[in-house]
């Protein structure tokens, strides 16, 4: 909504309230920067709000004014620190050179997790602002707070502005307005840096203002009528100032329903008719009183009227009545549109002919869905039946309209970005009513009921129409949304039991995700890598690809199906050395050099909670205590801190003992003590109450100790260090009992004990994994060889049989425990070496982390070698064909050969286009695989083999997919 078109406070009235936040905002502070205003719905707290943006404007001290709507699906938490950012860099050239600054340094920023958001688009740009002090304040207003999404997704937000707002500069000063939500309350209540104070509505001056409100405005009512000079008269204009019960929203409301009547007189007398009682009461008589004017009586309008204003109440954006009618069907099935019920509704919308339908006040949507307010009331709204409709509808509008190449793009070689036009065919041949049941179907859906006909109507849109509506998805930017689509449509459909949907969705999210980048760049990439690329198992290449005859193809090399990984979490600035699954399976948690520990949702890889930012150097090792709530975390500042896993508070510490690097941390099984390895040759056991060390360092090792654990009884720790060896030691007395453990040739970097408590595992720089018997010191096995590079991670499976293993090789191995066998290819994916490894506790699962930044979530039931495999089978006979003085690698794992039906004449760009294939399929990242096969790519066509290899067709993307 324009700011412009808000209402401000009539001349004279709220001038208490005006004036305190004024000086409030005026006023500097040493400790308080943010000044909540809250009340109940319809107390004027959005008019006062833009009264005082209005004010700060004018004097040119206006930084930003952000007002939330919960119909507008823009205003999302995660919008918020980048709308604020833009808002202040428009404000000041300073701040905008700052921000500009940090895009260019980190492009991907706007993307990244809302506390870096924070970080660099407001703090560091705003604090290396010099002359930002020497200036007046700079006011920021967040208007209608708890408007902004569920208290549910808006967390991480309130977390951030409740408690790092007060790291930014003084002279910036916040003024925010919501209703009082136990969620905001709970941020804002007892915070040092935030004055709260309440808007009552019975106060007297309050309830002048109402009365001076209705004054000015039954003198325009009297113009417009020509009415007596003296109508209302004092007595009614009295009586509806009680029936305010001190609500500007009541008074507002009931002003338009008076003037927008045939007969104010009437239209008056109906709403005083109504008993003055509590707000929310005098609120639900007022919309009684309006309704009941409706022609109720007729069956057709009153299911209209649900069915429209359920797709008001419900719908993700301010919908037009031409959307409306077009999605709701109303145009086809009734001649009534659904334009004859808004024009009933001039007095509590705002509309006019082909514009976005809005609520007057955000309590009447509550009043109409609201089962013990007006639940026997035909107006009464059930949100999941209206949410059904709108499914429905959306689903229905896009089997109708979508196609295949719906906006006649050409070639694959013009990326939409760079497509001449291509904005305006967009707007002319995908409609707004198209536009919004592709972005929004699945966000209905998921609060629809599972029943059979819905699960119908969703099954034969994803088999029919699933890549012409990612088509518009591409083409609106909104790809990421695409895949947050099929998540819930996948666990929607489960809640139905209709396995095929459940089937079906989960590989097109497979498929979103892995091809995003390639798809959201180029949409004609959708047929010409996503779906060829796709593995021959993919339950979407199965069902599509027979379409399209003349797509490009793989000869040899196919993926047979799906690479294990089926998560990349991405939000760490640097490398990640440490990865841990909570006890529950439900949260991971990483620590990197970027300083931060941070929590994801294993699920989504979402974060959970903000980053915990209170070591000052490289976070080395995290670990989460068998409690589900307790995380440590170890440093190269030397410190063990110990940390709430769901707040980011830190619960204790900082453990100082420690002379060097701390480089590794665990739990005891009883969460009473923490062991901790470091650089300074040591390791020691603290009591996690106190922080005081219970014993005194264990000293034999004579080098760097990497890693430490604790055996399953708690009785025993094992050490594993640079010197080559490991120790066994009683954790109670700190005696050594076993060791030094010789066999590794090359320092010891990782070690775990079994979940039964009879084996060690090690892993060295020797590059191989060997086990060990805790009670003889002897080697079970002989040691495990593979890996390529150093081994830098180990663990066992929770029920002792797999061992798993990170590498500086970039791959992880899984081993059979008992036999000591790889049981299957390495995982891939990562692009640097993997540092750290962790199974879910149910065993299902494996987590890493990497130097490339990320942590990835692999599906242990799902490992297999199929996919690099017979990539690398195919080498031995596609490089025979190479002149050997083009073969700069040896081993190449991945070579592919395609018949293309690309634009003729296109052999010189071919590499690109091949490498952004494969660069998808590794999730997006470039990969040693997606480096090989550029490799590839040139050293064909330095050979001349291009035509032995490529085939070209005409330039029609159109009839070349197609064309037999």
């Amino acid at each position: 909504m324009d700011a412009s078109l808000r209402l401000e406070c009539l001349d004279d009235t709220r001038q208490d309230t005006l004036e305190f936040v004024a000086n409030w905002l005026m006023a500097p502070s040493d400790d308080q920067n943010i000044l909540w205003l809250y009340g109940v719905a319809g107390c004027g707290k959005s008019t006062i709000s833009t009264t005082i943006a209005r004010y700060f404007r004018d004097l040119g001290r206006l930084g930003a004014f952000l007002f939330f709507n919960r119909n507008n699906a823009s205003d999302e938490p995660n919008t918020v620190i980048r709308t604020l950012s833009y808002q202040l860099a428009s404000f000041d050239p300073v701040i905008n050179a700052a921000v500009c600054a940090q895009i260019e340094r980190n492009p991907t920023i706007i993307d990244a997790p809302l506390h870096d958001q924070f970080v660099e688009l407001l703090q560091e740009p705003l604090k290396s602002h010099p002359g930002l002090n020497n200036q007046g304040p700079i006011v920021i207003i967040f208007d209608a707070l708890d408007e902004c999404a569920s208290p549910e997704s808006r967390r991480d937000l309130l977390r951030i502005l409740s408690r790092e707002l007060a790291k930014l500069p003084l002279v910036f000063r916040f003024f925010i307005t919501s209703r009082m939500e136990i969620d905001i309350a709970t941020a804002f209540m007892d915070r040092h840096n935030i004055m709260v104070r309440e808007l009552d509505t019975y106060t007297e001056a309050n309830t002048s203002d109402i009365a001076l409100y209705l004054h000015h405005s039954f003198a325009t009512i009297r113009q417009m009528f020509a009415l007596e000079t003296y109508w209302p008269g004092e007595e009614r204009i009295l009586a509806l100032t009680k029936h305010s019960a001190g609500l500007f929203v009541f008074a507002y409301t009931a002003i338009k329903f008076i003037g927008e009547g045939p007969d104010p007189n009437n239209q008056l007398d109906i709403i005083l008719q109504q008993y003055p009682g509590s707000p929310e009461s005098t609120l639900d008589a007022l919309y009684a009183a309006v309704l009941n004017q409706m022609p109720w009586e007729e069956e057709e309008f009153t299911f209209h009227f649900r069915t429209v204003m359920g797709a008001v109440v419900v719908g993700k954006e301010p919908l037009s009545d031409t959307t409306l009618d077009r999605i709701l069907g109303m145009d086809i099935e009734t001649t009534t549109p659904s334009a004859r019920i808004l024009s009933h509704m001039g007095s509590l919308l705002s509309w006019n002919p082909g514009q976005g339908v809005r609520l007057l006040h955000p309590s009447f949507a509550d009043y109409l869905t609201d089962h013990d307010r007006c639940g026997n009331q035909p107006w009464f709204i059930e949100k999941s039946i209206a949410c059904q409709r709108l499914a429905v509808g959306c689903i229905r509008t896009m089997k109708t309209e979508l196609k295949f190449n719906i906006c006649q793009l050409d070639t694959s070689f013009v990326a939409n970005d760079e497509g001449l036009g291509l904005d305006d065919r967009i707007g002319y041949l995908i409609s707004p009513h198209l536009k919004y049941a592709c972005c929004f179907w699945a966000d209905h859906l998921q609060t629809t009921n599972s029943v059979p006909e819905i699960a119908a109507v969703v099954e034969d849109f994803l088999f029919t129409q699933f890549l012409y509506w990612l088509e518009v998805m591409s083409l609106i930017k909104e790809v990421v949304h695409a895949s947050q689509a099929l998540q819930i449509t996948a666990r929607w459909a489960s809640l139905a039991n209709n396995n095929e949907v459940v089937a079906f969705a989960t590989d097109a999210h497979i498929f979103v995700s892995t091809f995003s980048v390639a798809i959201s760049r180029s949409t004609p990439h959708i047929y010409m890598s996503a779906l060829p690329f796709s593995p021959t198992e993919s339950i979407v290449a199965k069902r599509f690809l027979p379409l399209f005859p003349r797509a490009p193809s793989i000869e040899v090399g196919r993926a047979v199906r799906w690479p294990a990984f089926s998560l990349v979490i991405e939000g760490h600035k640097a490398t990640i050395f440490s990865v841990a699954f909570s006890p529950d399976g439900k949260r991971i948690v990483t620590g990197s050099s970027d300083r931060t520990a941070q929590v994801w949702d294993s699920e989504t890889g979402t974060k959970v909670a903000a980053p915990f930012t209170g070591h000052k150097d490289v976070v080395f090792s995290v670990a989460y205590g068998p409690d589900n709530t307790r995380i440590v975390s170890g440093s190269a500042d030397k410190t063990i801190l110990v940390w709430d896993g769901m707040t980011s508070e830190k619960v204790s510490g900082p453990f100082i003992g420690h002379e060097e690097w701390v480089l590794s941390v665990n739990f005891s099984p009883d969460m009473k003590r923490i062991v901790s390895t470091s650089a300074d040759q040591t390791v020691r056991v603290w009591d996690i109450s106190t922080g005081t060390c219970l014993l005194e360092p264990f000293r034999e090792h004579t080098a760097w100790v990497f890693s430490a654990a604790f055996s399953p009884d708690g009785t025993r720790i094992v050490s594993g260090s640079r010197d080559k060896t490991i120790r066994v030691w009683d954790s109670e007395t700190g005696i050594c009992k076993l060791g030094p453990l010789i066999g590794h040739t090359e320092k010891i970097l990782s070690v775990a004990i079994s979940p039964d408590g009879t084996r060690i595992v090690s892993g060295s720089q020797d590059n191989t994994v060997r086990v060990w018997d805790i009670q003889t010191g002897e080697q079970v096995a002989e040691p495990l060889k593979g890996h390529m590079g150093w081994v830098l991670s180990v663990t066992f499976s929770p029920d002792a049989r797999w061992i798993i293993s990170g590498s500086r090789d970039e791959t992880i191995r899984i081993w059979d425990a008992e036999i000591g066998q790889a049981i299957s290819e390495p995982l891939v994916g990562h692009m640097d070496a993997v540092w750290s490894v962790s199974f879910s506790p149910d065993g299902k699962r494996i987590a890493s982390g990497s130097k490339d930044c990320t942590a990835r979530v692999w599906d242990a039931s799902k490992i297999h070698g199929a996919f690099y495999r017979s990539f690398y089978q195919f080498v031995s006979t596609f490089c025979a064909k190479i002149p050997k003085t083009h073969l700069q690698m040896q081993n190449p794992s991945v070579i592919v050969t395609i018949q293309t039906s690309w634009k003729a004449g296109c052999w010189g760009n071919s590499r690109s286009c091949y490498s952004g294939c494969l660069i998808s399929i590794a999730n997006n990242r470039e990969t040693a695989a997606s480096r090989l096969l550029n490799w590839v790519c040139d050293t064909l066509y330095r050979a001349h083999l291009g035509q032995s290899v490529i085939r070209n067709a005409s330039n029609s993307l159109t009839n070349n997919l197609f064309r037999e």
